[in-house]
């Protein structure tokens, strides 16, 4: 049945909250209106420093900004574009440190993830060499974590379970003091479980866990929408 469904990745937010001085990590907890406004300031910000030749560090942060925001909101298409015009600027500097270009290269794949895109995905992903020198430990577990997601979208919940468990307590431990980020994570933890040994008792946790997140994010998003569908399609996976 897995196979035959669209997969929403619950924990894509993840992977966007990556640097915790963007404007998505400062305003995740904001109305939806709130964050519609900032997708528009954050857009005008970027094309205003284009336009005056900004340097490409700055330009990719900019860029990474906008691609966040819409993420967050459910754009996905824009979000892409974002995080790819992001990939532009930094390999357009070479003096760029490597970290900064596997964040890239992870969050174009967890975008393509969430997107269906399981091939494009995986590119993405595989284009980071985790055992680099740059490559910081937090950065290399958000890719692990991509991965567990992957490996789920594609039917292979066990491979899914040995990617996250490898991740999940350093992870918990650096989210402590960050309520949705912290419940994100539990959250993908949960759905793998599920699949692997689906119960009504998971099932009813992983819905208390997203209808928190919704809470915080706002119940009129693209956010809500998908992850609400996501949990019927896993209510058909209960046994009868």
């Amino acid at each position: 049945m897995l196979n035959n469904m669209k997969y929403t990745a619950i924990s894509y937010l993840l992977w966007a909250l990556l640097f915790t001085n963007s404007i998505f990590a400062q305003e995740i907890e904001e109305s939806t209106n709130s964050i519609y406004a900032s997708i528009v300031q954050a857009k005008s910000e970027y094309e205003f420093a284009l336009e005056n030749e900004a340097s490409s560090y700055y330009l990719q942060q900019l860029s990474y900004n906008v691609a966040a925001l819409n993420q967050n909101y459910g754009n996905y298409d824009e979000a892409f574009k974002y995080h790819k015009k992001r990939l532009d600027h930094i390999l357009a500097d070479t003096t760029l440190n490597y970290n900064i270009k596997a964040s890239a290269y992870n969050n174009l794949g967890s975008v393509e993830l969430v997107r269906g895109n399981y091939v494009e995905s995986e590119y993405y992903l595989n284009s980071v060499n985790l055992f680099h020198p740059e490559i910081v430990d937090s950065q290399k577990n958000f890719i692990i974590l991509n991965y567990s997601s992957l490996y789920l979208a594609k039917d292979l919940p066990h491979k899914a379970k040995e990617a996250i468990d490898t991740v999940y307590d350093e992870m918990v431990e650096q989210f402590k003091n960050e309520e949705l980020m912290l419940t994100d994570l539990r959250a993908a933890k949960l759905e793998i479980e599920f699949v692997l040994e689906p119960t009504e008792l998971k099932l009813s946790e992983l819905e208390n866990l997203i209808r928190k997140m919704i809470s915080l994010i706002g119940e009129e998003t693209p956010f809500a929408e998908q992850n609400m569908k996501r949990l019927e399609e896993l209510k058909e996976q209960l046994p009868d």
